[in-house]
């Protein structure tokens, strides 16, 4: 929803990622440019994700050369404040020309970039974060390439205009008139993200006159509109032509809701501000929420009299062009018309820039409002809500690198510990009723160590879903492999239940006592615990608000090494007979007593 305000103080455009850099919230980081190959950067990000947006924060036009699939080069130049989408299939090259010395830089997917002059006659590229790093799979070297048939293809989403029965002007009249502003609207969206909204129906609706309240207005259109045989239904409605202060201008309820409302007519509302608050609207039907650079058509307050002079431009800031491109994208790529049908890489990014959003502005409820809608409908499946979980552990890990080599650096099972803290903490924004199943099965896919666990776990639903390649080595009790078997068996204790998943390990060490590696009271141990931290988490005894700041496997996993490992079958046999002998029953009490004792589950039976 935006407003109207009697304040009309000019601010200098900073710009967003200055802006949001001021505040903390949105790290910025260079590019380096390199020769010939772009650097090894994360790539294999899924196809929805394909987009780059550059905006160009230089003083004068920046030239860029780029290769299309076929190695063809084409060239594109960005006017100052130029914002370009840019289609791509993996890590993409993009060679500057402009500025004393030409230089090429490697872009990943599903970011934001800005040209600026390094004072030294050049032009730099500096990266926006926002840790969407964790949605790609592993790093790639390889120079993605841009299709220049896709660069330039549209997408048209079908939209019925109405206006309701307090429009004075003749249907002719209205029509034409909206009908140009929507154009002027294309005319900057097809530029943004190559999307324009395409008139396929006018219409008119009765709106209740003793209706003076603007939620309850836009409830009204919904419940007497029919968006067919469009995608979306904007209504604009000339009641309350008499207003005083702040009031709404227009709103819709979340993205690719299909009913839009708009007042059409205000106290000294020129055409040009009427046009921003379709821009607007538009802009959050496609993803985009409100932005704190103040010269976006996402600022929060409009009709300030901002857009009236001839030299202003009306345009997205790259923050919120990134979000309507990622959606876009999704609309024609996956036929994605509503929220819960958007894919999981998407997802993670609007997520991504949601929260940052609502740090920006938390008194505003358009992020909140998208970020909700974002948890409800992404996490829904299993597969999704893990697919989150994964993307906060790379996010943490592309944190940890920036200490590589420093003393601070986490190791071993100090970097597990702060890798399932990440996970517990991107949990607990998950529904609860999914947040403990995304949470041990992401935790599994994730620090697993199996690459078929995923579609073990989801069947197709989990062929996308892999593990981060870490810069790290996390461990429980200084072993690698310990913390594999205790994440997996926390998972399939989720997926199968305590008993069927103990079977399962006990049936894994009785087969490997025929071979080299024995039967191993170690491994079993981790296996149990593992078993026991899914059941702790299902009945509520721990806490996933305790864990995001106390979990460390010293308090959950036992110590193992004077437990005895690589037992032959024979030895196996000697010592216990079976597993079903009451010798081997008792060691196994003796290993989940060990378990519960731990000051993790201290209290819990």
């Amino acid at each position: 929803m935006i407003f109207r305000t009697l304040l009309t103080t000019r601010r200098r455009s900073f710009g967003l990622a200055v802006v949001l850099t001021f505040f903390g919230l949105l790290p910025l980081t260079a590019v380096q440019a390199v020769q010939g190959a772009p650097p090894a950067v994360a790539a294999n990000t899924p196809a929805s994700a394909g987009v780059v947006v550059l905006v160009n924060r230089a003083d004068g036009p920046v030239e860029i050369r780029m290769a299309t699939t076929d190695g063809r080069p084409i060239s594109q130049t960005l006017a100052p404040l130029d914002v370009l989408p840019l289609p791509v299939t993996g890590v993409t090259r993009v060679d500057v020309l402009s500025g004393k010395q030409p230089r090429s830089y490697g872009l990943n997917p599903a970011s934001v970039y800005y040209f600026a002059p390094d004072g030294k006659g050049n032009i730099d590229l500096t990266e926006v974060g926002l840790n969407t790093a964790a949605d790609a799979a592993k790093p790639d070297t390889r120079a993605g390439a841009v299709d220049a048939a896709r660069l330039n293809k549209i997408t048209t989403i079908p939209v019925k205009i109405l206006v309701d029965d307090n429009e004075v002007a003749k249907p002719q009249v209205w029509q034409t008139r909206l009908t140009k502003r929507l154009e002027a609207a294309n005319e900057i969206l097809e530029k943004t993200c190559r999307v324009r909204f395409q008139i396929v129906a006018f219409d008119t609706w009765h709106s209740d006159n003793k209706v003076n309240d603007f939620t309850k207005t836009l409830q009204e259109f919904e419940k007497t509109v029919q968006p067919q045989p469009a995608a979306v239904a904007i209504g604009f409605t000339s009641q309350y032509a008499v207003f005083v202060g702040r009031q709404h201008l227009g709103g819709t309820r979340s993205l690719l809701h299909p009913f839009i409302l708009i007042r059409e007519y205000g106290p000294q509302t020129s055409e040009r501000e009427r046009l921003e608050v379709l821009l607007h609207e538009l802009g959050h039907y496609l993803g985009a929420v409100h932005s704190p650079e103040p010269d976006s058509v996402m600022r929060p307050v409009l009709g300030d009299n901002r857009s009236n002079p001839r030299a202003f431009r009306v345009m997205f800031d790259p923050v919120s062009a990134l979000a309507i491109n990622l959606v876009a994208n999704d609309w024609a790529q996956h036929g994605v018309r509503r929220p819960d049908q958007i894919t999981a890489a998407t997802r993670g990014t609007l997520a991504d820039i949601y929260r940052l959003m609502v740090a920006a502005f938390p008194a505003d409820p358009a992020a909140a409002n998208y970020l909700r809608i974002m948890q409800e409908s992404d996490f829904s499946t299993p597969a999704a809500g893990a697919a989150a979980i994964v993307r906060a552990i790379a996010a943490q890990d592309a944190r940890f690198q920036e200490t590589v080599g420093t003393a601070q650096r986490p190791t071993s099972d100090e970097l597990a510990d702060l890798y399932i803290r990440a996970a517990v903490v991107a949990a607990m924004s998950l529904p609860p009723e999914s947040r403990q199943e995304s949470l041990l099965l992401g935790l599994g896919v994730a620090l697993g160590g199996q690459k078929s666990l995923a579609a073990q776990m989801f069947g197709g639903d989990g062929a996308d879903l892999t593990a981060p390649v870490l810069s790290g080595v996390p461990t429980i009790r200084s072993r690698a492999a310990l913390l594999q078997r205790f994440v997996t068996a926390a998972a399939y204790a989720r997926l199968a239940g305590p008993a069927a998943t103990e079977a399962a390990s006990l049936t894994r060490q009785l087969n490997a006592s025929h071979t080299e590696l024995g039967f191993s009271l170690a491994d079993l141990a981790v296996d149990l615990a593992g078993i026991r931290f899914a059941q702790a988490l299902a009945s509520g005894d721990v806490q996933p608000a305790q864990l995001a700041s106390t979990f460390s496997v010293s308090r959950f996993v036992p110590n193992v090494d004077d437990l005895e490992a690589a037992m032959t079958e024979q030895a196996f046999a000697t010592r216990f007979g079976s597993v079903y002998d009451p010798r081997f029953r008792a060691e196994l009490e003796k290993l989940k007593t060990r378990i519960n004792s731990l000051p993790g589950y201290a209290g819990v039976q």
